[in-house]
């Protein structure tokens, strides 16, 4: 009875923390996968919160241009977003949204389309 219970205690400290783990991992992961995607003239934030845009890259470095004339290199696990990414994925999914909502002339049912 007493090894059931000691096994319930251990089973209620590892599954929590089993799960923060792979979700950790999975978000390791996705950061990877940016790094990996950057290319020159993308806009980025650093983990250190600054704003640039990439000037150039190298196999582990980022040239990263943080005001006009001024370049800073840093390593490419700094870079935490892609802004110029992600203002992709918006305007794409508004594209989606446009296109896939507006119904063909004459049809619908709106009362302009009843003639």
């Amino acid at each position: 009875m007493e090894i059931i219970v000691f096994l319930v205690i251990i089973a209620l400290f590892f599954i929590p923390s089993f799960l923060m783990m792979r979700k950790q991992r999975q978000h390791q992961a996705e950061i990877t996968k940016l790094q990996e995607a950057l290319g020159v003239d993308d806009y980025v934030i650093t983990a250190a919160g600054l704003h640039g845009r990439i000037a150039d890259l190298a196999e582990t470095t980022v040239d990263l241009e943080v005001a006009p004339g001024t370049i800073i290199t840093m390593e490419r696990a700094g870079v935490m977003r892609n802004v110029t990414q992600e203002n992709r994925q918006v305007e794409a999914q508004k594209t989606e949204e446009i296109t896939d909502n507006e119904p063909e002339d004459g049809s619908g049912e709106h009362p302009e389309n009843f003639r």
